[in-house]
């Protein structure tokens, strides 16, 4: 099924109906910016947001996950996000900005 997704996502263009994420990875400098495809068998598929490639995670190295709205938001993700975060969204970018001022 998250192939599928994967696929209608590169199909339909740039618009992607999920929520954007910025997940915290251990051992990585700098979090990254996503879309959750699936999350089974201990293993995390993610859309990066950046360059729409495709990335799997150990699903225990993602110490957090933060719901956020892209920069260049589609209408698909800006409703997702309303519906799952509602009026305190904040710009992925603000998020990624305040973790770096949180680890120096």
């Amino acid at each position: 099924m998250a192939w599928a997704l994967v696929y209608s996502v590169f199909v339909a263009g740039s618009a992607v109906w999920l929520p954007a994420e910025v997940l915290v990875v251990q051992d990585s400098v700098t979090p990254l910016v996503g879309y959750v495809l699936a999350d089974d068998a201990g293993w995390a598929t993610v859309l990066q947001e950046d360059d729409r490639s495709v990335v799997r995670i150990r699903a225990a190295s993602i110490t957090e996950r933060i719901l956020c709205l892209p920069a260049k938001q589609s209408v698909g993700s800006a409703l997702a996000a309303s519906v799952l975060v509602g009026s305190d969204a904040v710009l992925c970018e603000d998020v990624v900005r305040n973790l770096r001022d949180d680890s120096n």
